[in-house]
């Protein structure tokens, strides 16, 4: 008797992100994973380590030479600290800057994020002035 086929498929986690409609998506990719990397300060070695990774294997994925599974971009967004809509949308939302704000501001004293709080009302106070500025400015052209 027969052993029936094999008729297992691979997990879809380890197959590569199947996006073809849009084939800079991995040149994207791969600049916010050197983006990324940078800002949190890593190597290429460094960071592959972090993802179990060679250092040529994220070299090779931020120069989009090779395909990222989801699995290995959950895990750079694990290890960056990142969304992992960060390494796939179009634009970075906003909030991702919000995040990196929370982040380094987490990890301050209190006497600078006090200070860092001063600053932001001080630029709140001059863009909304700039804006009321250019709304009068507006307003006497219109007459």
């Amino acid at each position: 008797m027969r052993k029936p086929k094999s008729t297992m498929l691979p997990s879809t986690s380890t197959l590569p992100l199947p996006i073809k409609s849009d084939p800079q998506i991995y040149e994207r990719l791969g600049r916010r994973v050197a983006e990324a990397r940078e800002v949190a300060r890593l190597t290429q070695e460094q960071l592959g380590g972090l993802v179990s990774e060679s250092a040529i294997t994220i070299s090779r994925w931020e120069n989009a030479s090779r395909r990222p599974t989801v699995d290995d971009v959950m895990k750079l967004a694990e290890a960056l600290e990142r969304d992992i809509y960060f390494f796939l949308e179009e634009e970075p939302e906003i909030q991702t800057s919000v995040q990196q704000l929370n982040r380094a501001v987490g990890q301050l004293p209190q006497e600078d994020v006090d200070e860092l709080l001063a600053i932001a009302r001080i630029k709140q106070k001059r863009y909304a002035a700039q804006r009321l500025a250019a709304a009068t400015v507006e307003s006497e052209d219109d007459r």
